[in-house]
């Protein structure tokens, strides 16, 4: 008995089981005496909950409101066709436009090339520099055919 006292003593985990042991044999005693019919039915009792609390009422609809409502989408429709039709010939006119400033750049280029003839025609003039000659005359060397297979005489 002396063993139990003392493992229930050094480990806290078990003291609290023990107290919430005891502290359910205590309310389940008091639950069971009986408490007075009144405290029963009030502890019982909800608010009522109404329909109209999770789904309101709709207002009335006015015809008026309606016709308006109308009147505005129907105007509102006849905008945008509207608008969609001068889009459509501003549309027609920009491909009409691109088109001849296609011509133009097509006449303007062949125009350019009429008055500068020289400079399609002109040869290549090259620079030489000599260092470059003189590598030149290096990599032949080097990339040419072996000296064995030339001969010695020129």
């Amino acid at each position: 008995m002396n063993a139990l006292f003392e493992l229930l003593f050094e480990n806290p985990f078990f003291i609290i089981i023990v107290i919430g042991l005891i502290s359910s044999i205590f309310k389940r005693i008091k639950g069971s005496i009986e408490t007075p019919p009144d405290q029963r039915e009030t502890k019982q009792k909800r608010p009522e909950i109404s329909l109209e609390d999770y789904f309101p009422v709709k207002p009335e609809r006015r015809p008026d409101i309606e016709k308006e409502t109308k009147k505005i989408v129907t105007s509102v429709k006849e905008n945008v066709s509207n608008l969609q039709e001068s889009y459509s010939e501003l549309k027609k006119q920009q491909d009409v436009w691109n088109e001849k400033l296609v011509e133009i750049r097509d006449k303007a280029n062949q125009i350019q090339a009429l008055k500068s003839p020289s400079k399609q025609s002109a040869s290549v003039v090259f620079k030489l520099d000599p260092n470059k000659v003189v590598e030149g005359v290096i990599l032949s060397e080097i990339l040419g055919p072996p000296r064995a297979k030339r001969g010695f005489r020129k």
